[in-house]
């Protein structure tokens, strides 16, 4: 008999001998017959690691460490908030909600963003 599943054919994943064949169980955001294509979509600010199918933080070099490429500037080897709209703290540098303060009308929605906010009236209001 012959195992289809020596050597592992499946780049990411687990193999199934069948007969005269083989299987792959594709963990994650893994897909193909061979689990090695990476179905993944990442968001702002993120990257997509291909070797893990994993999305991580965008960052910069500085110095020897890195910076978050939305919040962060590299200043000579350490990292600083960008903006005023970023808090110091504790590493790293995170978003104020501006929303918070309530500085929209009361009758439209506020939606926080990176470094600010914006106001969207509701249905029947201007």
């Amino acid at each position: 008999l012959i195992n289809d599943c020596d050597p592992n054919p499946c780049v990411n994943g687990g193999c199934t001998d069948g007969n005269a064949t083989y299987s792959c169980e594709c963990p994650g955001s893994f897909r193909g017959k061979n689990c090695s294509v990476c179905t993944l979509t990442c968001t702002e600010g993120d990257i997509l690691n291909t070797d893990t199918c994993q999305c991580e933080e965008e960052r910069i070099p500085c110095g020897t460490t890195s910076c978050d490429l939305i919040t962060e500037v590299c200043d000579v080897d350490r990292c600083i908030c960008n903006s005023p709209a970023f808090a110091e703290g504790i590493e790293p540098c995170f978003d104020n909600d501006e929303c918070l303060g309530f500085p929209c009308h009361q009758y439209a929605k506020c939606t926080n963003t990176y470094g600010s906010y914006s106001c969207e009236c509701y249905e029947g209001f201007s």
